[in-house]
């Protein structure tokens, strides 16, 4: 990714997992990631979260950039007009993981992510939304574009796990923006 390749798979998932994969599948690729590389602003947070990977060398810099992209390129949504829609590939992927309703949804904070476990074998309980496109880019963009091992915070260096907020640094916390109407979740009903 950070030279500006994507590697798709060329297989279809099991028909005994429709609604959800926990591995990668054509469908995944294709219809999940293959639509937002058409986007060169959302192309280039792929090539900036390959070329972050690419700098550091601790597994925990690397974990950062995992919960960074999981929650937002694989499973984060984007509010149109106030209203969380599925922008991830997962998520854009996944009949089972966009119908379901039951879930905690989270204004996009770089900080935040940092600090939240998932599992990819499982629908996720907790997803983040941002405010737009813009706001995703914008935030993921300064984001990737100054994290190294030193910037780490210093809780997750030390055990392995992303920090509280406060010690992220300049820049990783994305600006608070206030807008009517606020993020309410509405998912369409299987």
């Amino acid at each position: 990714m950070a030279r500006g390749y994507f590697h798709a798979v060329q297989f279809v998932r099991h028909p005994a997992v429709p609604l959800y994969t926990p591995e990668p599948d054509v469908i995944h690729d294709i219809f999940g990631h293959g639509i937002h590389l058409t986007s060169p602003a959302i192309a280039d947070i792929y090539r900036l979260s390959g070329q972050a990977a690419a700098r550091v060398n601790s597994p925990e810099a690397l974990e950062v950039i995992s919960h960074v992209y999981w929650f937002t390129l694989e499973c984060g949504l984007v509010a149109e007009h106030g209203v969380p829609k599925a922008f991830g590939a997962a998520l854009l992927s996944s009949y089972g993981e966009i119908g379901r309703s039951v879930r905690q949804i989270r204004e996009l904070d770089v900080s935040d992510v940092m600090r939240t476990g998932y599992e990819i074998s499982e629908y996720q309980p907790v997803l983040f939304c941002a405010h737009s496109l813009g706001h995703m880019t914008d935030t993921l963009g300064g984001f990737l574009e100054t994290l190294d091992d030193d910037a780490v915070p210093r809780p997750c260096r030390e055990a392995g796990q992303a920090s509280s907020g406060n010690s992220a640094g300049p820049g990783w916390r994305s600006r608070r923006f206030t807008y009517p109407p606020p993020i309410k979740e509405t998912l369409p009903s299987a």
